[in-house]
């Protein structure tokens, strides 16, 4: 049985924490903090989610974030909170509270949570989702991201994601990364130092170029530090393209959305 389904016994298990400046422990994976009159569940320095006054489950964490956490939300946050979790694509995930999900009998005569309804009629995680944790009802529901596509974005993304894909191969066979490799001494550095997060400014300075057509050199620079990070062998120019490649592919979504792509996102 969950551990809470109610915002009162969120206060109850917190209200049982010896300390309440590092928190609740949380069986082994996260721990609970006061926030103001709400009680935030942490997964490291995460916030993922908080619980209101008003009996309301409200997901803080953005897609991306939530990805990093995923496999430990869908493994052990519904022994928590009785909600589950699924994913269904890159960077797509479906929530559902169990209430709203319900049971059916499997075909040797056990019952299990309809994980096939949850795969098909669950709301696309975003951040700010609310659910009721008494009836289970999502209450601020979105159109699924690929249901609220905007055709004009996504033509205009479309065409800034061939011209920079492009500009990359064109800078790679004139030896623009070979030059950057050697002039930063990367070609042969620690690949561990180099482990670049794409934060919220990495990004903006991506789509600012993509949307500009222009390549800045501190874009260049930045693409190269990832590029280190990522191989194991002595850095090449070839290989700087390959990861960006990579990443592009990889930040999709979140590149999307800032073509706003996304209706209602």
């Amino acid at each position: 049985m969950p551990m809470i389904e109610s915002y009162t016994d969120a206060a109850n298990l917190f209200e049982s924490a010896k300390n309440k400046v590092t928190g609740k422990p949380i069986l082994s994976f996260a721990r609970m903090f006061q926030s103001g009159d709400a009680y935030a569940i942490h997964i490291g320095k995460l916030v993922v989610a908080k619980i209101l006054p008003d009996n309301t489950l409200e997901y803080c964490a953005s897609v991306d974030e939530y990805r990093d956490v995923h496999p430990t939300i869908s493994s052990a946050l519904d022994r928590v909170i009785n909600v589950k979790s699924l994913r269904v694509g890159k960077n797509r995930y479906r929530v559902g509270h169990v209430k709203w999900l319900g049971r059916v009998k499997t075909a040797w005569g056990s019952e299990m949570h309809d994980w096939k309804k949850l795969r098909s009629e669950g709301q696309e995680y975003f951040q700010g989702l609310k659910i009721d944790l008494h009836s289970g009802e999502v209450l601020n529901p979105r159109t699924d991201m690929k249901l609220a596509v905007n055709s004009d974005n996504r033509k205009t993304w479309l065409r800034a994601l061939r011209s920079f894909k492009g500009g990359i191969k064109v800078r790679t066979r004139l030896g623009v990364f070979d030059t950057l490799v050697n002039e930063m001494q990367l070609a042969n550095a620690n690949r561990w130092e180099h482990r670049i997060s794409m934060s919220n400014e990495n990004i903006n300075m991506l789509v600012r170029n993509m949307k500009a057509g222009t390549f800045e050199d501190d874009l260049m620079r930045l693409l190269v530090r990832h590029a280190r990070g990522q191989v194991y062998h002595p850095l090449k120019g070839e290989d700087v393209a390959n990861v960006t490649y990579y990443l592009l592919k990889d930040l999709s979504i979140p590149l999307r959305r800032e073509f706003e792509v996304f209706d209602d996102v």
